[in-house]
């Protein structure tokens, strides 16, 4: 922050002084209040010996709901909001940058012939990890919530539709009145209507729970995870977790429900218009914090937007990947929620990560100089593959001693890798859970492209009972060398319907952009043959076109873009789209870089011609950084009226004739 000192030049602070929130925002702060500082210090109670107050704890004590003049600032709060975050999530990204240890990441395999070979030249093993996955709203920590999301996808399918109406400020449903007259959550009156309540009675009653039948569906550990029935309740009342409770009254009225008397306390919340319309199911509820399972479209569970086109992140670097992304961050207000420490994702189900690697090839993490002590500690514990192999080959050898397992033991052999959560929990090895828990396994997911693993996770998906890599490869009593000759064998790599199964999966969790590249690595590396490309193309282009779809493209154009989009992966390939879609689709839209050079050529030399000596200079060396590729940022400063955006202007019009593909934005 540069301070505009009287007489003292332009003096800067950090984000970390205790005058950056006051001087920034004046307005919020007319009496010049200190922010946070890192001296700031927290009274002291009971056995917590820390004595300075966080960034996080400091700007949740300021936007706590309350009488407070920062809530009703409107524009300039959600941009005081913003910069909060940042400094938190900036504070963070340094401790990171200066304590984090440097930590590697390698194989098994590929640390063991690092130890045993001529180390002292070719560098330390493995790859640097900086931005871990777990660094909450990071790249790596996005795609694994994501992912797991979408695990519940493949597993519980689509139990149904999800609608979520976001009202404007002046409709929104502010206190008990409007709620009640939009949802009830009562019988209602049998006499002045019959219909109605006929039709709640049958669709919208809780089944009897809890002591009436602890064997019902939603009871888990003694308790209705819906937490029905509910009190009774002679108002609507808000809460501030973003739930109502309704208005449930004790008057008289039921229903009976297999020989049970049901009444208000058992209703799930309706809107009796839409109940009376569809005659069905239709649970209506009002949510005034957004805290969602994630759809398809990533509408919840999707990371902070970026301002980085997708194509240069290839060009990052594993070592810039703090600096890419902060770069790449595009915050906005509603931020807020993880300032106060709401939760940003929550699940029904547990998750547990399943890897699926080749022998010897398990991923090891070390600190660099400790090589030899991770490998030590790697070949001492199991994976949940090995650990899978391993619990396995235990029940084989307890069956061949006693004829059979212990009594209570769950046989491991006739689950799936995928439903070992289901009945093991893993700690350095697989054990049998102790007490039911709602836990689903996720393999990770493995390209065609990495031929023995794709592999490999085909025959771990659809056998059971593996006690090691080598029982995988047998396939009817014959050991084959490579998991693809096993696959194949088995008839998983030659039948077609494998290819639409396996594209259907990815498409059930894969984002439009990622599902096109899988689909190109699908046709090119599996070696599809006609017509099987343009038979998948045709049952999965909704799927393949949905990112431009949701960005307002007509079908007829976001279709065009999704072919192209494919035709142009499969050229970077080396290869030509023809092979594979002989389809003709006509190229609905122009490409960005589909310019008239020429015309910007013109315009841009006639500009040039107009500049004075200092505006030429301005503009010649802009050029030559571009077209050295060198990064650099240039400061033109000058009076209202001293031609500066004719500056900007030229230096558009000639980039772009030179085919630079140029994006103006604003300084701020």
């Amino acid at each position: 922050m540069v301070v505009y000192a009287r007489g003292q030049g332009l003096p800067t602070i950090s984000y970390l002084d205790r005058l950056c929130d006051p001087l920034s925002y004046p307005l919020l702060f007319p009496r010049g209040e200190d922010g946070w500082h890192p001296g700031m210090e927290k009274t002291v109670t009971g056995n917590n010996r820390r004595t300075r107050v966080t960034h996080k704890e400091f700007y949740s004590y300021l936007l706590t709901g309350r009488f407070n003049p920062l809530l009703h600032a409107e524009k300039l709060f959600q941009q005081y909001v913003v910069d909060s975050w940042l400094k938190i999530e900036m504070n963070r990204l340094n401790f990171l940058r200066k304590n984090q240890k440097e930590l590697r990441l390698d194989t098994v395999r590929g640390l063991h012939d690092y130890m045993i070979g001529d180390n002292t030249h070719d560098g330390p093993p493995g790859r640097r990890i900086i931005l871990t996955a777990s660094f909450t709203g990071g790249p790596r920590h996005m795609i694994g919530q994501y992912q797991d999301a979408m695990s519940f996808v493949s597993i519980f399918k689509n139990a149904g539709f999800l609608t979520r109406i976001t009202l404007k400020q002046e409709l929104k449903l502010n206190n008990a009145d409007q709620i009640d007259q939009l949802i009830s959550g009562e019988l209602p009156d049998p006499d002045s209507d019959p219909e109605l309540f006929e039709i709640v009675s049958k669709n919208m009653i809780h089944r009897p729970c809890g002591n009436l039948s602890f064997t019902s569906p939603c009871m888990q550990d003694g308790v209705c995870t819906k937490r029905f029935p509910k009190n009774f309740r002679s108002e609507t009342s808000l809460h501030v977790d973003g739930y109502p409770e309704y208005r449930r009254r004790d008057d008289g009225r039921y229903v009976m429900c297999r020989g049970v008397r049901m009444d208000n306390r058992s209703v799930v919340p309706y809107c009796p218009y839409l109940t009376r319309m569809f005659e069905a199911h239709i649970n209506f509820m009002q949510l005034n914090i957004c805290s969602s399972t994630c759809t398809k479209d990533l509408t919840v569970l999707k990371s902070t937007s970026t301002s980085i086109i997708m194509k240069q992140l290839k060009l990052i670097t594993t070592k810039a990947m703090k600096k890419a992304y902060i770069d790449a961050r595009y915050v906005c207000a509603p931020e807020a929620p993880r300032i106060i420490g709401f939760k940003m994702q929550c699940r029904s189900d547990a998750v547990q990560r399943l890897q699926v690697h080749l022998p010897g090839f398990e991923a090891v993490t070390f600190e660099a100089g400790a090589e030899q002590q991770a490998l030590n500690a790697a070949q001492n514990w199991l994976s949940t593959l090995t650990g899978y192999f391993a619990i396995n080959k235990t029940c084989n050898d307890l069956a061949q001693q006693y004829g059979r397992l212990p009594e209570g033991m769950v046989d491991s052999r006739s689950l799936h890798y995928y439903e070992m959560p289901q009945a093991f929990e893993f700690n350095k090895g697989w054990r049998q859970r102790k007490k039911y828990a709602r836990t689903i396994g996720r393999m990770y997911f493995v390209g065609p492209q990495e031929q023995e693993r794709f592999a490999l996770r085909l025959l771990l998906l659809y056998g059971k009972g593996f006690t090691s890599f080598e029982d995988v490869r047998t396939v009817e009593g014959v050991l084959h060398t490579t998991f693809v000759s096993a696959a194949r064998a088995a008839g998983y790599l030659t039948d077609d319907t494998f290819f639409v199964q396996s594209l259907s999966e990815a498409a059930s969790f894969h984002l439009p952009a990622q599902l096109r590249s899988y689909f190109v690595s699908l046709i090119v590396y599996g070696n599809l043959q006609d017509p099987l490309p343009v038979t998948l193309w045709n049952a999965h282009k909704e799927d393949f076109m949905e990112d431009f779809v949701l960005n307002g493209d007509p079908t007829d154009v976001a279709e065009s873009k999704a072919f192209y989009d494919i035709a142009e992966r499969i050229s970077i390939l080396g290869k030509d789209y023809r092979e594979y879609l002989n389809i003709d689709i006509q190229q609905l839209f122009v490409d960005d870089l589909q310019v008239d050079v020429d015309q910007h050529n013109r315009i841009g030399e006639g500009n040039y011609a107009l500049l004075n000596s200092e505006q030429k200079s301005v503009v010649d060396d802009v050029l030559l950084a571009i077209e050295r590729q060198q990064g650099q940022c240039f400061l033109v400063d000058g009076p209202g009226g001293s031609g500066k955006t004719f500056v900007y202007t030229t230096i558009y019009h000639l980039a772009t004739a030179r085919r630079k593909r140029i994006l103006n934005v604003a300084w701020t």
